[in-house]
């Protein structure tokens, strides 16, 4: 049966869309039902967007269509609408392909220019023998292990991750209505171009090292001004999808292109640490061309905004001109503009008044909290262990196997059992997974944080992978108590739980591990991060006091 041949509505779930660390597109969250312990993939960060360009869209050229068609007719549209959601999802998805293959590419080298850079002007001033000849004028990756270069490399980093937040918060409040106005295009080329600057800012940075300190690379988040940032970015593409996929199809096609993104986080980091070995600049030679490659699929993905109907003889029609709805939707942009900050402080009031919501809130401004020290692991490693940063990329890798692992075999395997052959109720699945994730992630974290030997760090790495689904199932959990409330206001007020969890947690982590080196470089105080995130995690038991999935699960 044709796969297209079923409704082809393309209302979205109003369930929240991702965030995974640094590579340039997201991870893709896709939409699920409350009862389902298969991750959901969605960014909560872009989830406005995604409501707004997708129900409010301009006038379909087919609204007057007459309700009889002639069957001819009909097989030649069928035919070009699953052409053109052929051609949309394999685009996306080399989209997702092409630029997190690049970007994650980066990782480890992204942290060894800022370390070198840091490490230069250091010995500038105490030791200037051990600065290399020009043009590279490299240091030895052993001198900078020391706690002075280090503390600095964790502040920078603990900085640029909050501010780089902050574009895309702001953004997101009239993104949707540009995309109506303009179309998704050209506000994903803005969009992504603006997140490719930022990439190539510290480059750029620590290139001229001799113009620019390294305190420099802070300035990143400005580009992400340009198009809103990789929140954006995640709702545009997912808004595209849900424009040209039928219901039945979008879980499914999301959790494919996830799926891609997910291999390239395993591995892209081994392929950067090769090429560091030979020079750390040629990691980003290599990188920056398949980046590059991006902007002909973004010109090559349609255009899936519908166009303003027109009437042929010049008379009155029932659907809106383009200019009169482009002024609708600017006036709309203004109004959400004065109103968006009171309303959704209204709003998440309103939720917070719910305990069990409540509760949901606090566990999921921790967990976003507490991640914050993974961006730390690579650097973590380097010091405690005296690994090169090339070495420790390798961790990245494990860490993406356990996910892909996790994601597309452990828990929909489990669920099914679960579900269809013990006949064991969907809350109360979630509620266990939750639970596990939750010990998983404190355990894990725990033996990072006092690793004192490979084994020890990548079994940590291992088990602390295997909770990083708590917020995904948290998220389908929590819509078990939106019972009077709005969906789509409450992920929106867990979205910005977890922006203000990862405001916080990046600065707290690199606070903790400045503070760590200062106490004892080399010892475990280096682990400090990983023991506060550890403690964080200790909330496993928390779901069970919850009344309603109690009540649910009796």
């Amino acid at each position: 049966m044709d796969p297209l041949a079923r409704d082809s509505d393309t209302t979205p779930s109003s369930d929240p869309l991702p965030t995974a660390e640094t590579p340039l597109l997201p991870r893709y969250r896709p939409p699920r039902p409350p009862s389902v312990t298969s991750p959901s993939l969605y960014a909560c960060v872009g989830q406005d967007l995604a409501i707004d360009v997708a129900h409010d869209p301009l006038p379909s050229a087919n609204a007057d269509a007459t309700p009889t068609r002639n069957p001819a007719s009909s097989q030649v549209e069928h035919d070009a609408k699953r052409h053109l959601f052929l051609r949309t999802v394999l685009l996306c998805g080399f989209l997702s392909l092409v630029a997190d293959l690049g970007g994650n590419m980066t990782a480890a080298p992204e942290i060894r220019i800022l370390e070198l850079s840091l490490c230069r002007e250091y010995y500038r001033a105490h030791d200037p023998s051990v600065i290399g000849l020009p043009p590279w004028r490299f240091v030895d990756e052993r001198y900078c292990k020391i706690a002075e270069v280090q503390s600095q490399l964790a502040q920078l980093r603990g900085l640029r991750a909050p501010l780089s937040v902050i574009p895309g918060l702001l953004f997101t409040v009239f993104a949707g209505s540009l995309a109506d106005i303009y179309g998704r295009k050209p506000l994903l080329l803005c969009s992504f171009t603006g997140i490719f600057l930022s990439y190539l800012w510290p480059c750029v940075v620590c290139w001229f090292y001799g113009t620019f300190s390294a305190s420099w690379v802070l300035a990143s988040p400005l580009f992400l001004c340009i198009g809103g940032g990789t929140q954006v970015l995640a709702a545009l593409l997912i808004s595209i999808i849900v424009d040209v996929t039928p219901p039945h199809l979008r879980t499914a096609t999301i959790y494919m292109i996830n799926s891609a993104e997910l291999i390239t986080e395993f591995v892209s980091p081994p392929i950067g640490a090769a090429l560091m070995r030979t020079n750390v600049w040629l990691a980003f030679a290599v990188s920056i061309p398949v980046i590059l490659l991006s902007y002909p699929v973004i010109a090559a993905i349609p255009e899936t905004l519908a166009p303003t109907v027109r009437p042929a003889d010049g008379g009155p029609s029932r659907a809106s001109s383009k200019s009169d709805y482009e002024r609708r939707a600017l006036t709309k942009v203004l109004h959400r503009l004065r109103g968006h900050s009171s309303e959704l402080f209204r709003k998440a009031l309103a939720l917070v008044k719910v305990p069990s919501v409540a509760l949901s809130l606090a566990i999921y401004l921790l967990d976003a909290w507490a991640v914050q020290s993974s961006s730390l692991l690579l650097q973590f490693a380097s010091e405690r262990l005296h690994w090169s940063l090339g070495h420790s990329a390798y961790l990245l890798s494990i860490r993406a196997a356990v996910a892909l692992l996790l994601t597309l075999v452990i828990l929909p395997v489990l669920n099914q059992f679960l579900f269809r052959s013990l006949q064991v109720q969907p809350f109360k699945i979630d509620a266990v997974v939750l639970r596990v994730s939750f010990l998983a992630s404190c355990l894990g974290y725990l033996l990072i944080g006092g690793s004192n030997s490979q084994g020890l760090l990548i079994l940590g790495c291992i088990i602390s992978s295997s909770g990083s689904n708590a917020p995904q199932t948290l998220q389908g959990l929590v819509s078990s108590f939106t019972d009077g409330f709005n969906t789509a206001e409450l992920y929106s007020t867990l979205a910005f739980a977890q922006l203000v969890g990862t405001m916080l947690g990046g600065p707290t982590a690199a606070a903790l591990f400045t503070l760590g080196l200062r106490l004892g470089p080399g010892t475990p105080w280096a682990g400090l991060p990983f023991f506060a995130s550890s403690v964080s995690s200790t909330r496993f038991p928390v779901p069970k006091h919850y009344a309603c999935l109690d009540k649910l699960t009796q």
